[in-house]
Order: C-alpha cells, then sequence, then structure tokens
C-alpha cells in the first residue's frame, strides 16, 4: 500500500499537534518524522504515538538527521547513541523505514582511491545501524542529496550496490538530482528502480528572475532553483508516477514542497491532490 505522507521536516515550526492536524487536513495518510525537528526525546515519541493513533495516521519513515559529513563517522559511538534513540523511537511508532544521509563527499572520480576508502568507512559505519534496523523489521534508506557523493544517478547506484549486503535502500527524490544538474527521469529513475523504498516528492525548475516574481523562494544547489508544485517545474511527475504505477510501488512517497512559508500549505495540499489524481494514496 502506498501511503501519501507529509514532511514533518517542513513543519518543524509548529506543535506536533498541528502537524498532525495538517495531515488530517490536507488529506495525507502519513506523517515522515525528523529527530531533532519534530520530536527530540522520547517523551515527544509518546505523545506523538497517542496522537496519531487517535488521528488514524502513521508514521511510516523516521528520518534519523544522521550521516549528513564525514566528521560524524570520526565520532562513532556519539554517533551510534544518537541512531539508538531514533530506532527506539522507529519501534515504537511502528516505522517502516529510517531515513539516513551519505556521510560521503561528491565525486567526479567514483573509482578515485580517496573516494573508494570514503566509502568503506561509511559502509562500515552503517553496517551495525542496517542489520539493528533489519533485527527489527525496519528498512534503513538513504537519501540522494546534492552536496554528497549521492549527487548524481551513476554515483548512487555504485553505493548502493556495494551496500546490497547491508541491505541499504535508497529514499529516492527525483527533484534533488534536478538541483544537483542530473537527469531525475528517465535516467536516474530507471537506473536506480530496483533500489528504490522511499520517494521524496517535490517539484523545482531553474531560477529566473525574469520568469518568477521577485518574492519567490530561491536556493542554490548546484544549480540555483525554485520550488513549484508538481506537473508546474522541470521534473518530469508524470513520467514517474506512470512507471510506479506500471511496477507497482508501494513504498512511501513524503510530500515536501521546499517552498517559502506563504506557499507551503497551498503547495503541499495541491500536491497531494496531484499524487491522489494519478492513484496514489489508501484512498486513491
Amino acid at each position: 500500500m502506498t501511503r501519501i505522507g507529509i514532511s514533518g521536516g517542513q513543519l518543524r515550526h509548529l506543535s506536533l499537534e498541528v502537524v498532525v492536524r495538517k495531515a488530517e487536513e490536507f488529506g495525507a495518510d502519513a506523517i515522515e518524522l525528523h529527530w531533532g525537528m519534530n520530536v527530540h526525546d522520547m517523551q515527544d515519541v509518546e505523545k506523538l504515538k497517542g496522537l496519531l493513533e487517535a488521528s488514524g495516521k502513521t508514521a511510516d519513515v523516521l528520518n534519523a538527521e544522521l550521516f549528513w559529513s564525514p566528521g560524524e563517522l570520526r565520532a562513532l559511538p556519539e554517533l551510534n547513541a544518537k541512531f539508538d534513540r531514533c530506532l527506539e523511537a522507529a519501534r515504537l511508532l511502528e516505522s517502516r523505514f529510517m531515513l539516513v544521509y551519505c556521510a560521503c563527499s561528491p565525486r567526479k572520480e567514483l573509482d578515485d582511491p580517496e573516494a573508494v576508502a570514503e566509502r568503506r568507512r561509511y559502509l562500515d559505519a552503517v553496517r551495525p545501524c542496517a542489520a539493528a534496523c533489519a533485527e527489527h523489521g525496519i528498512t534503513l534508506v538513504v537519501e540522494n542529496y546534492y552536496n554528497t557523493f549521492l549527487r548524481t544517478p551513476k554515483a548512487t547506484l555504485r553505493l548502493l550496490q556495494e551496500a546490497e549486503p547491508l541491505g541499504l535502500r535508497l529514499a529516492f527524490d527525483p527533484s534533488n538530482y534536478y538541483n544537483s544538474g542530473e537527469e531525475p527521469f528517465p535516467l536516474a529513475f530507471h537506473l536506480l528502480k530496483d533500489y528504490i523504498s522511499v520517494i521524496h516528492v517535490k517539484d523545482s525548475a531553474r531560477a529566473e528572475s525574469s520568469i518568477y516574481r521577485p518574492d519567490v523562494k530561491v536556493v542554490q544547489r548546484v544549480i540555483p532553483v525554485v520550488f513549484l508544485p508538481l506537473g508546474k517545474g522541470a521534473v518530469n511527475w508524470d513520467g514517474i508516477c506512470d512507471e510506479l504505477n506500471t511496477i507497482g510501488y508501494k513504498g512511501p512517497m513524503t510530500v515536501e514542497p521546499n517552498t517559502g512559508l506563504d506557499q507551503l500549505e497551498t503547495t503541499l495540499a495541491a500536491n497531494i491532490r496531484y499524487l491522489r489524481h494519478r492513484g496514489f494514496g489508501e484512498h486513491a
């Protein structure tokens, strides 16, 4: 079953009660929670569990907000302690997935000895985390992002192939590939579709002052971009949705508009309507 979720990280300025209420208001099935943004300790987790049960929502994905930088790999006891707290939260919330990032730098040469060594250190650090997740029926996923090794589809494929024994899977963000100057679809999707377990949903386009009004949020990634409702940007969401339906994708789809606050809620609602129209969600 594909559940449409809203990103708690996008709503981190709101209380837990309001985040759950927004999920109900927008017709979302789930909430992707961010440790350190939505919940900070087990007391928060207990409170949220009650709110979710009362609303009939789920927390399919818990974003641990870990493994962002190579520096974290030099402090493994602290990193593992943080991960263990997140895993405890994921178990209590009955999350199916935990999300981390790739603490390796972007590389043009994938086989450069320094790049290979850095990936080895990362995978060594991730291995016990993935094993602990698997022990509790939780899948560990890593998200592609513009300032990590997973900037390009081919680099992402290389890491996931090397991580196959760990059971590491992909949180696929097509817009993040576009923002990295890469082709989200068909290239990235078809290279990586066998590894996709979670999808992050947003649309973006190259920032151009002559097209967009001055107050539209512009973010500098590898290229400067603006964020738009699904179908209004440069990411081929029609093609992606067609392929997801063809392969029978059943994982979570988390909507994270990334717009300015003035457009956040209207874009959330529009994106959920788009996905439901394409046949996704519990009640599509």
